[in-house]
């Protein structure tokens, strides 16, 4: 069992995170070269022929909105894993005598000294 502190969920967020973000700036930078091309047309344009075509750039062009896609279904899945492990490990019995963190707390149970400062004339 996972201590509370740790959540499996949260490495795997970050590096999914990083990976999506790179795909992102790959796939903005075809588009990119891509209307910067159509509105730029040299006599020869050595920029759009296959032999000077990244291989990323033409996975980009081909499958670049699925990869986009499923990355961003995977992320959703694992968003909603570490909030149902957070949930999970949030919520647990209490013990006899402790109070629950966040719990609104009744004036009784204030120090006076802190007390004193929220007096109305």
């Amino acid at each position: 069992m996972a201590t509370s502190g740790s959540n499996p969920f949260n490495l795997l967020l970050g590096i999914m995170g990083v990976l999506f973000t790179i795909t992102a700036c790959c796939y903005c930078m075809v588009v990119v070269r891509g209307t910067r091309s159509m509105s730029i047309r040299a006599s020869v344009d050595f920029a759009t022929s296959p032999e000077t075509v990244h291989p990323v750039d033409r996975l980009m062009q081909k499958h670049g909105e699925i990869i986009l896609a499923i990355q961003l279904g995977l992320l959703a899945v694992a968003t909603c894993g570490a909030v149902a492990v957070d949930q999970r490990h949030g919520i647990r019995p209490l013990k006899r005598g402790e109070k629950r963190r966040g719990a609104p707390v009744r004036s009784a149970e204030l120090p006076e000294h802190s007390l004193e400062g929220s007096k109305d004339p």
